[in-house]
């Protein structure tokens, strides 16, 4: 009896002990899987950190760049070639990681092309700036709108930012605004951003996404000749009034077969434009005059630049941040910055 009693002991101190070493076991795995989590997250933290300041990186010698161009008209080459660098376009590749800066454009077929470097801002229409005429005309051209609902919401866009509180004829004041049923006020101010004029009055999604890609707030306000797309040409074409569709394609035809030539419009005001066109190709007395409406609202010069930064870390899983900004060389400052 008494052998027993003693295996019967020895067998639960075995099983007791085996129970304590399979806790111990597990509460290891748990400990090791912690702690592991912990060296993981940490080293996520560490690697976003370093992508973020590879992507600040990125910018500074973005804008370092702008400013060792002398040509005030430079034109990036990934504008007319989405495999080119462009201006601050080249990658950096450091022991940490990469880094670059990119940008998308519209292209002749409305469709959204990414390219390497800046996008020189003055391609676009200014909101802030251009008058009744141009909003309209570039509505009719960028969208499916009609010439008398452009008319009535380029006048709404003037409403939107000019000081008073009389609507233009077609307008719309803080009167309209106030009684709608999620009522808000007038801005009676320069637009702050491009996605703003969402809130001026029969601005659609439909009309904003064929004009998004084609209007600032940022820049002096005239159009760069050198870098503006079709469609904006023939905006600013159509808002000069009085030429026929024919002399209007023709016109954009030769600033974009000039360009496509490898030249680049130096000379600001309409006489230097004009000067220029006509030592490549014969220009008719109707595109001369239609010329000179045209340079009215066009330069050749780039102040703002904008961009998208990139900075990245590791390969698998890999830590990525990035940074949108505009920067104006004129006034030398970063203008918008969205992390």
């Amino acid at each position: 009896m008494r052998k027993n009693h003693h295996r019967e002991r020895g067998g639960s101190i075995l099983i007791l002990a085996t129970c304590v070493l399979f806790s111990l076991a597990i509460l290891a795995v748990a400990v090791s899987s912690y702690v592991s989590a912990n060296i993981n997250s940490v080293s996520w933290l560490k690697r976003n950190e370093q992508s973020y300041l590879l992507a600040r990186s990125a910018v500074e010698y973005a804008i370092a760049e702008t400013m060792t161009v002398t040509d005030v008209w430079y034109r990036a080459e990934s504008e007319s070639s989405p495999t080119s660098r462009g201006l601050g376009g080249e990658e950096l590749i450091l022991a940490q990681g990469s880094a670059m800066v990119y940008h998308r454009t519209v292209s002749d077929r409305d469709n959204i092309v990414t390219n390497s470097g800046l996008e020189n801002e003055e391609r676009r229409i200014n909101i802030n700036k251009a008058d009744r005429a141009l909003i309209a005309s570039l509505l009719v051209q960028a969208t499916d709108c009609d010439a008398i609902k452009a008319n009535s919401i380029a006048a709404n866009v003037l409403d939107w930012r000019d000081p008073d509180t009389e609507p233009l004829d077609g307008g719309a004041e803080n009167s309209y605004y106030a009684g709608l049923k999620s009522p808000y006020e007038c801005r009676d101010g320069d637009f702050r951003f491009p996605e703003e004029i969402l809130l001026v009055k029969d601005m659609t999604e439909e009309f904003f996404e064929g004009i998004r890609g084609r209007i600032t707030v940022y820049g002096h306000g005239k159009v760069n000749v050198n870098t503006a797309d079709p469609v904006v040409l023939m905006s600013l074409a159509h808002a000069a009034g009085s030429a026929d569709a024919t002399t209007m394609e023709a016109v954009v035809a030769k600033i974009e077969n000039y360009r496509d030539a490898g030249h680049a419009f130096t000379s600001e005001g309409a006489a230097g434009i004009l000067k220029q066109i006509s030592s490549y190709s014969a220009v008719s007395d109707e595109e001369r005059a239609l010329l000179a409406k045209m340079g009215k609202r066009m330069s050749v010069g780039a102040s703002c630049f904008r961009g998208t930064a990139v900075g990245q870390v590791g390969n698998e899983n890999p830590a990525t941040r990035r940074i949108e900004f505009v920067y104006d060389k004129r006034k030398r400052k970063l203008v918008y910055w969205h992390e």
